[in-house]
């Protein structure tokens, strides 16, 4: 939960009760009240009590010879590196409580996936829509990832101006002010359906953006891997859930057979709005903007159970090292979205196509269709259901395979993964096509059989590395958000095609689609072994120079 840091003078509290009644000289945290008192901007008045003066903190190398301690004191003389911080979560917890949190955005996105591909054959909801055409359920469909493709642009320049939590707080109060126009839909018109589906889309876009790379930003280098991955089951758990929710509420009589799974998505999104007042802004971003006082506490809390006692202090050099190189730098050129983009165009490249070949590897083609494809496998009505949901958790327990792997360099790592999961993936979609060329029951029972190793193989590789490889691989705050929210459009633009166009493939070319995507998932794995260094335990602020060597390798 987010906490209010303040230093306490020598003189006694006046009255303050979030002050205690003795004099301290350490750094205090408090848990916010209902009525906020935000260390991160939120309530000017209260930020009035923050002093971003040079006079604030003892100068922390007093009575030191050290010449790093004295280089330190001269430029940081402002925040007091000896300070004590006190919060009820700190180290792990903190850090997964925050991950754990913040992921609930990533939550709503499968929850919404899953409940809309069951909802548009609910009966009662054709019905209260007049029976929409084909291409109104196509355009209701495609709507959220279009707008999605476009707020997710803005997410640089709102994350960078307000920060990471506020991104967060808009996305979420979107979502929700999308899913209540869906819920209840005034009119019985479609078109009211379909601008609830912008706004949630909208409010998607900037959650998909920003969560991952606030998650990179909060993270230490040897536990970024697994917190990524984490967020990746939360969003399969999402999707998983959702499906048994539509199938419980399939029973339920008139439309509250698609309305209650609408307004449990709602209540979600209203729970990470209100919790998101709480958790704690990024410590790059605060760092970022020279509010170097609440960068350095909360950098505390999350290195206080390491067993270094340097590493937030060691860690808020290496950062603010960063941040001022890029100041320099950027005194000498204007700083621009398009001018970042041609800067750094190799690596927001490459950050951007683990999301598009996450898309295109055929993800898509294998979510929308696994009812069709079980049904073709004999499974029919609400046993194609029950297979399907099995389906769900066969992948959901897949995603927990990274959570192991991929932050360990001598048996997983993302290149390993990436390759492996690629290679199962391909294999199983060649497979496919060939067993459903057969056009016989034994071919259709082994492409569902196929169909659940697919979505095993992407669930602990391509799933979660993709969004982890696209926000992890950038050194400096403005360069991050720039290509995550590259990285996330490109991502919805590819969702975006592959759902339009596999329906209208599938039924052109038939088994053939199959191998199509099977190809996109060979040619990834030569991508990653030949363009993606290895950033497993690599500093965020080192990523340069990991791909300068990587390089010339």
């Amino acid at each position: 939960m987010s906490r209010n840091y303040k230093k306490l003078s020598s003189r006694p509290s006046q009255q303050n009760p979030f002050e205690p009644e003795e004099t301290s000289t350490a750094l205090e945290t408090y848990p916010i009240s209902l009525e906020p008192i935000n260390v991160h901007g939120q309530s000017e008045s209260k930020a009035q009590q923050w002093q971003h003066q040079e006079d604030v903190f003892a100068d922390p190398s007093d009575g030191q010879d050290s010449g790093d301690s004295q280089a330190t004191a001269g430029l940081y003389s402002h925040v007091d590196f000896d300070a004590t911080v006190h919060s009820r979560l700190k180290g792990r917890r903190l850090l997964y409580f925050t991950s754990l949190f913040s992921s609930i955005g990533v939550y709503l996105f499968g929850f919404e996936q899953g409940v809309m591909s069951l909802i548009i054959t609910e009966k009662s909801f054709l019905n209260y829509f007049d029976n929409p055409s084909s291409i109104e359920i196509g355009t209701l469909i495609a709507l959220l990832e279009l707008s999605a493709l476009f707020s997710a642009l803005l997410v640089p320049k709102v994350s960078d101006a307000k920060g990471r939590k506020y991104t967060i707080l808009t996305g979420a109060l979107l979502f929700c002010f999308g899913g209540l126009f869906q819920t209840f839909a005034p009119f019985e018109k479609i078109w009211v359906m379909m601008f609830g589906r912008v706004i949630s889309g909208s409010g998607i876009g900037f959650l998909s953006s920003i969560i991952n790379l606030y998650q990179s930003e909060c993270s230490p280098n040897d536990q970024r891997g697994m917190i990524a991955s984490m967020t990746f089951s939360c969003n399969v758990l999402g999707f998983a859930s959702s499906i048994w929710l539509d199938f419980i509420c399939s029973f339920l009589s008139g439309t509250f057979a698609w309305k209650v799974p609408l307004l449990v998505q709602v209540f979600l999104g209203a729970v990470l709005l209100i919790g998101g007042f709480y958790i704690v802004e990024s410590p790059r971003w605060l760092l970022a903007t020279d509010r170097d006082n609440e960068g350095y506490a909360i950098l505390k809390l999350f290195n206080d159970d390491d067993p270094d006692p340097e590493k937030a202090k060691k860690e808020f050099l290496a950062i603010k090292h960063t941040i001022e190189s890029e100041k320099k730098q950027l005194e000498r050129e204007q700083r621009s979205w398009l001018g970042t983009i041609v800067k750094n165009r190799r690596v927001i490249t490459i950050g951007a196509s683990s999301l598009f070949f996450a898309q295109f590897n055929g993800i898509n083609l294998v979510s929308y269709y696994a009812p069709l494809i079980f049904e073709k496998a004999g499974f029919e009505g609400k046993s194609a259901f029950v297979i399907t949901g099995i389906n769900a958790i066969i992948y959901l327990l897949s995603t927990l395979i990274p959570w192991f792997l991929v932050d360990n360099i001598r048996i997983g790592g993302r290149r390993r993964l990436f390759i492996a999961g690629g290679l199962l993936m391909g294999s199983s979609l060649f497979v496919s096509g060939i067993m459903s060329a057969l056009n016989n029951k034994f071919g259709s029972i082994m492409v569902a059989i196929l169909i659940v190793l697919y979505n095993a193989a992407f669930g602990f590789s391509w799933g979660p590395l993709a969004w982890l490889y696209a926000s992890e691989i950038y050194a400096d705050s403005y360069t991050r958000s720039v290509g995550a929210s590259l990285g996330t459009s490109i991502n919805w633009f590819s969702n975006f095609v592959v759902g339009e166009l596999s329906p209208e493939l599938l039924d052109l070319i038939s088994w053939r689609l199959y191998l199509i995507y099977g190809a996109f998932c060979f040619i990834s794995c030569v991508v990653v072994y030949k363009f993606y260094p290895e950033t497993t335990g690599v500093e965020l602020e080192d990523m340069d120079k990991l791909f300068e060597e990587f390089k010339r390798e």
